[in-house]
C-alpha cells in the first residue's frame, strides 16, 4: 500500500475529540430485482480527521491508496443475520486496479441486495471477528487490536486497520457496485524533526546555512522502544496508536548536541495530530577543500582521524559555483544551468568516489588518448559532451560549453572543468 503525505500544519494541543461517522448505513433501493451478473467492488480511504476541528484536514490528509496485492475482507448482512456467500470473502487489488473476489464470484440480485447493509475491513484477517448484535460488528476486534513495535516501511499499513459500511449502487446495465470508504480504527501522532544546520564561518567566503533532515533520532512509546514510518520528503514520523488511550513519545537524537523530546496526549479513533520538534541550535562550520561528504548529506572534517563509513564524496570547491556568481561577464539566465535547474544548490561541490559512467557506456580511442565517452551512454554526436551544445536542440544553449571556439582565445570566458552541472 502506497502511503500519500499529509501537508496541514496542526498546532500542538491537548485532548482531541471528534465524532466519527456510523459504521453502518443502509443500502439504497436499486433498479431492477432479479438481475444477475458479477458483483463490483470499489474502495477508498477517507484519510485521518484534524483533531481541532473535526473536519478532513485536507483533501488527501495522511490517506492511503491501495495497490497490486492488498487484501480486505467483507460481509454481508440481511434480516438473518450474515449471508452464507458474503461472510469474510478476501478480495485482492489487481494490477489493473480492480478488486477481485477470491473464490465463486458473489451473483448480484436487486431484490435480495437492496435488503442488506455491507460492511469491509482492512488488512484482512481469516480470524477476524464480526459481531452483527453490536451497533459496529467490528467493535470488538477493533477494542483487542495490536500495535507492533516495529511500524517501518510497509508494516506501517499491516497495523493500520480499517473498516467500513457502504450502500450499493446499480449502473445502467443493472450491474451490483458496492463502493467501500474505508474509515481509520487508530489513532496517528505524527512528530515531524528539526534539520540540522550548519552555519558555515568561512572567513573568505559568504555561504548560505546549509540544512539536513535529522536521521538519527530513536523513540521510545509507552516507554518501549519503537520504529515508527519515516516519510524522508517530510521528516515526518509516524506512530499508531490506540485511540481513547494516553500516550506517550519520547525521542532523542544527535543535532548540534544530544536533545530529547516528549508528547504526551490522547486521541479518538480517526484522528491525527501533528508534533513538531523545534530546535534553534546551529551548528557553526568552517567549509574547506577536502572534508568528507556523506550518504546522509552530513559533512566531516578532513582532519578527522577516521573516513567515516557513508562517505560518497569529497568537497572540491567552497562557495557558490553558479556562473552568475564565478563568471557574471558571460552569464545568461539560459546557461545557469545550476542556478535554472538547482536555486538551492549554492553551497559547494562535491567529488563523487564512485564514477558515474557505467560499463554501458561506449569508449572513444584514437592514436592520442583513450576515454570514456562523459556522463552518458547513448549520444553519438562526437567525443565530448560539448558536441551536444551546438548540435543537438535538446542540450543547445542549455548549459555552458566549454569546448567553444573562443574558449583558447579568450580563456576568461572559459568555464573551468570544476563547474560540474554546469557543464
Amino acid at each position: 500500500m502506497k502511503i500519500y503525505s499529509y501537508i496541514s500544519a496542526l498546532l500542538i494541543a491537548g485532548i482531541a475529540s471528534f465524532s466519527s461517522c456510523s459504521q453502518e448505513e443502509d443500502v439504497k433501493e436499486m433498479n431492477g430485482d432479479n438481475s444477475s451478473s458479477g458483483l463490483q467492488i470499489s474502495v477508498s480511504d477517507g484519510g485521518y480527521f484534524d483533531t481541532t476541528s473535526g473536519t478532513r484536514a485536507i483533501e488527501k490528509g495522511y490517506a492511503t491508496e491501495f495497490t497490486e496485492g492488498d487484501e480486505i475482507g467483507i460481509f454481508g448482512v440481511d434480516a438473518n443475520g450474515i449471508v452464507e456467500n458474503i461472510n469474510n470473502r478476501k478480495c485482492m487489488m489487481t494490477a489493473d486496479g480492480n478488486w477481485k473476489i477470491d473464490g465463486e464470484q458473489i451473483k448480484y440480485n436487486g431484490a435480495e441486495f437492496k435488503q442488506m447493509k455491507f460492511y469491509a475491513y482492512y488488512p484482512y484477517d481469516v480470524n477476524v471477528k464480526f459481531n452483527v448484535t453490536e451497533g459496529d460488528p467490528f467493535a470488538e476486534y477493533i477494542s483487542e487490536w495490536t500495535l507492533g513495535n516495529d511500524q517501518s516501511g510497509e508494516k506501517y499499513t499491516k497495523y493500520d486497520l480499517m473498516t467500513s459500511s457502504s450502500s450499493a449502487v446499480v449502473d445502467n446495465r443493472f450491474k451490483g457496485e458496492i463502493n467501500f470508504k474505508m474509515q481509520h480504527c487508530m489513532a496517528l501522532a505524527v512528530l515531524k524533526m528539526p534539520n540540522l544546520v550548519y552555519n558555515f564561518v568561512n572567513s573568505d567566503v559568504t555561504i548560505d546555512d546549509y540544512e539536513l533532515p535529522i536521521t538519527n533520532a530513536s523513540f521510545k512509546l509507552n516507554n518501549k522502544e519503537v520504529t515508527p514510518y519515516y516519510q524522508k520528503s517530510t521528516g515526518a514520523y509516524r506512530f499508531l496508536v490506540k485511540p481513547g488511550e494516553e500516550f506517550k513519545i519520547e525521542g532523542s537524537y544527535t543535532g548540534v548536541k544530544e536533545m530529547t523530546c516528549t508528547a504526551t496526549a490522547k486521541l479518538n479513533e480517526g484522528t491525527a495530530k501533528v508534533y513538531t520538534v523545534s530546535d534553534t541550535n546551529k551548528k557553526e562550520y568552517t567549509l574547506s577543500i577536502g572534508d568528507y561528504y556523506c550518504a546522509d548529506g552530513s559533512i566531516v572534517s578532513k582532519d578527522i582521524e577516521s573516513v567515516p563509513d557513508n562517505v560518497i564524496g569529497i568537497v572540491c570547491y567552497v562557495g557558490n559555483p553558479q556562473p552568475s556568481v564565478t563568471h557574471p561577464q558571460n552569464y545568461t539566465e539560459a546557461n545557469d544551468a545550476l542556478r535554472r535547474d538547482y536555486a538551492k544548490c549554492k553551497h559547494g561541490l562535491v567529488l563523487a568516489l564512485n564514477n558515474a559512467i557505467n560499463a554501458k557506456a561506449p569508449v572513444i580511442s584514437n592514436a592520442d588518448y583513450t576515454v570514456s565517452n562523459q556522463f552518458h551512454e547513448n549520444k553519438d554526436l562526437g567525443i565530448t559532451y560539448g558536441d551536444w551544445f551546438s548540435a543537438d536542440e535538446e542540450w543547445k544553449s542549455k548549459f555552458d560549453n566549454c569546448n567553444t571556439a573562443n574558449s583558447s582565445t579568450v580563456p576568461e570566458t572559459r568555464y573551468p572543468a570544476f563547474m560540474g552541472y554546469n557543464n
